[in-house]
């Protein structure tokens, strides 16, 4: 079913070039896939997670009047509050995503990885108020995610050096 295909695509391409932070290429998977006739998408709220992809790449790219013109072009009242939040977000509006995140308890569809991890909440990671509201939510301190490069480095093995004979002097006695 084309439904599915283009489901797999975004989900399996899209979002790995996001995540990536391959911003051109991601922003042009999820505007591609916003231009598509309604028979081809699968459901509102993918429709929804598409605009929030498309405008996390733009916002990346310094292209944030587009980002924030095309959440502005849908209605997000009746939306689920991890999208809403999503949404804060995106707009820059740290204390009501402060609100929005702390009212959040950990049954919601957003994990603690999630909060690491999707690309939306990159520059909100970064704020006081991001701080807070994980505390809030996870009742601990947020510690950043190691990036591949840290993570490469730590894992390094640093080479032994050879151990050297010393010469000892023997006084006589």
């Amino acid at each position: 079913n084309l439904k599915d295909i283009t489901n797999h695509l975004l989900t399996e391409v899209g979002f790995p070039l996001l995540v990536a932070g391959n911003w051109e290429l991601s922003a042009r998977v999820f505007s591609f896939a916003l231009s598509w006739p309604v028979k081809f998408v699968p459901e509102n709220v993918w429709t929804k997670y598409c605009v929030l992809n498309a405008a996390i790449a733009l916002n990346q790219l310094d292209r944030r009047d587009e980002a924030l013109t095309l959440i502005k072009e849908h209605d997000w009242s009746a939306t689920a509050p991890e999208l809403i939040l999503a949404v804060s977000v995106l707009r820059h509006n740290w204390d009501e995503a402060e609100i929005l995140m702390s009212q959040m308890n950990r049954e919601t569809p957003l994990t603690e990885d999630d909060f690491r991890n999707w690309p939306i909440f990159l520059e909100f990671r970064e704020t006081k108020e991001f701080k807070k509201a994980f505390k809030s939510v996870f009742n601990k301190e947020f510690i950043p995610s190691l990036s591949k490069d840290d993570s490469d480095f730590i894992n390094k093995k640093v080479p032994k050096k050879k151990a050297t004979k010393k010469k000892v002097s023997k006084k006589k006695a």
